[in-house]
């Protein structure tokens, strides 16, 4: 994992060489990011969207060209479009596993310290069914804010914030938890809550030229895979966890899979039946065709 975004460098972004030079070869720039470009870079960002170069689709032509010719401006010609764009890149992927974090039960963010929170027991429990988030353990990242802006999200401190540029929720997209450092383990119906905030927001492209509908819908079909495998992953997190305090809700989850639902509508049965006396009412059906009945009734407001 490319772990720039949280480097310790504040002066610049420096554009340094590959070691180890070959006759013959032509010498092999890096660009290294430090965290007042990552700065610079979002304010850059949010300027154009107040300018509102940035649609469903991303940045304009018009947003590109102003963001790279700044860039190139202030630190040197190495700064081209795509170097940026990969950076973008990396900081989203960053961004998208701390939202992940923010929007668990029993994590928090840390103004002070622009970390994400958490007692040492939900940190345990959480990396050893995700290890990659490790990572984040003690990190601070301090343009989070920022970037939650560019990209159009709450921060969940505590504090209710709502930051410009927010867009009304994904149907897949579970709601941000207000807790900040919660001690000791979740409750059930916080478990079933992690089952929806795992699952990533699916962007849906408007056509254009026919290379770029190429494009978006690749990344689509990976973001939708990625979102299915993060469901599963979770599931099974889950039921190992509910293991410990009975059968109850590994039920739900069984018998959720049972019903054959899509992806959206299963996301959406998860954050319903957080209830337990809802999950109750619902497993209280006895035959598969009226639990489904049932549940189309409740997810569709009819009830």
């Amino acid at each position: 994992m490319d772990n720039e975004i949280c480097g310790e460098d504040v002066e610049c972004i420096n554009v340094g060489t590959s070691s180890g030079k070959k006759r013959g070869r032509r010498e092999k720039k890096n660009t290294t990011w430090s965290e007042a470009g990552y700065e610079y870079l979002a304010d850059i960002l949010i300027e154009q969207i107040n300018l509102g170069r940035k649609d469903g689709t991303g940045w304009t032509t018009e947003g590109w060209r102003e963001i790279e010719r700044k860039m190139k401006e202030k630190y040197g010609s190495e700064c081209v479009k795509d170097k940026i764009r990969n950076r973008l890149r990396t900081i989203k992927q960053h961004y998208n596993h701390i939202k992940t974090l923010m929007g668990l039960s029993g994590f928090g963010w840390d103004d002070a310290t622009k970390r994400v929170t958490a007692s040492d027991q939900v940190w345990d429990d959480y990396i050893k069914a995700h290890p990659d988030y490790d990572y984040y353990r003690g990190r601070s990242v301090v343009n989070y804010e920022k970037f939650a802006i560019i990209y159009g999200d709450s921060i969940a401190d505590g504090r209710d914030v709502l930051l410009t540029n927010q867009r009304p929720p994904h149907p897949m997209e579970a709601p941000q938890a207000n807790i900040h450092d919660v001690a000791g383990e979740s409750s059930s119906s916080d478990k079933m809550n992690e089952a929806v905030s795992e699952a990533p927001r699916v962007k849906k492209r408007s056509t254009g030229s026919s290379r770029r509908n190429v494009q978006d819908e690749s990344k689509s079909d990976y973001e939708l895979t990625h979102a299915i495998k993060d469901i599963n992953t979770t599931l099974i997190y889950l039921a190992d966890k509910m293991a410990q305090s009975g059968p109850s809700q590994a039920d739900i989850v069984a018998a959720i899979e049972e019903l054959d639902l899509d992806l959206t509508s299963e996301v959406r049965a998860l954050r319903l039946l957080k209830d337990p006396q809802v999950a109750s009412q619902f497993l209280a059906f006895s035959t598969k065709d009226r639990r489904h009945a049932w549940l189309m009734a409740e997810l569709s407001g009819s009830i």
